[in-house]
């Protein structure tokens, strides 16, 4: 059985990796709003949600390295 993000039973701890985070900052075309719904619930507290170091680290790092490559200008 595969579990998406919506149907998370509310009370939940989880713990989140990277790619939810990139997949909302980047706008993913098909994960992107699932993953940033995902974290609305997170941030409302239907839902606890855990990261780590070297989650925040990979975040950082893929952020930082596309603003290099695609600088805004």
């Amino acid at each position: 059985m595969r579990l998406n993000l919506s149907q998370i039973p509310a009370g939940t701890k989880v713990f989140i990796d990277s790619n939810i985070f990139l997949y909302v900052f980047f706008s993913h075309p098909v994960l992107g709003k699932s993953c940033y719904y995902f974290l609305k619930r997170i941030e409302s507290g239907d839902i606890s949600g855990f990261v780590d170091e070297f989650v925040l680290n990979e975040v950082y790092h893929k952020l930082m390295i596309t603003g290099i490559v695609n600088p805004m200008r």
